[in-house]
Order: C-alpha cells, then sequence, then structure tokens
C-alpha cells in the first residue's frame, strides 16, 4: 500500500485556509496559462502567510520552524 503525499491544496483545504471553490478557481486559473494554483493574497480569499507556511510544513512532514532557519 502506497502513501500519497497531501497535495497542498488539500492540507490548505483541510486547515481551513481556503474552500474548495477557491482551489478549484485557481486550478482552473493555471490550466488557461496563469501562474500556479494557490491563492495569490489573502485578500483574494487566501491563507496568511504564517497559515500557509505551516500548511506547507504539514504537507511535507516538517515542523514549521524548518522552513524558516
Amino acid at each position: 500500500m502506497s502513501h500519497r503525499r497531501k497535495l497542498l491544496g488539500e492540507v490548505l483545504i483541510e486547515a481551513g485556509l481556503i474552500m474548495s471553490e477557491q482551489l478549484a478557481a485557481a486550478v482552473e486559473r493555471q490550466q488557461r496559462g496563469y501562474r500556479a494554483p494557490g491563492p495569490r493574497a489573502p485578500e483574494d480569499g487566501g491563507g496568511t502567510e504564517n497559515g500557509v507556511s505551516q500548511a506547507i510544513a504539514t504537507q511535507l512532514g516538517l515542523d514549521r520552524r524548518s522552513l524558516i532557519a
């Protein structure tokens, strides 16, 4: 049985930083040639810098402080 690492969007949704509709819109923007998926700014409904960095650390199985050091 293989363990799949969760995608960042999944982690952001689970952390309550974005909604599934926001992720779907970001993926659609990417598919149309726009920048990488993900919220562009907190005012666009995305998470805070701290929240997103925590989600990345969670995705990678790291302590958030290790991303900062």
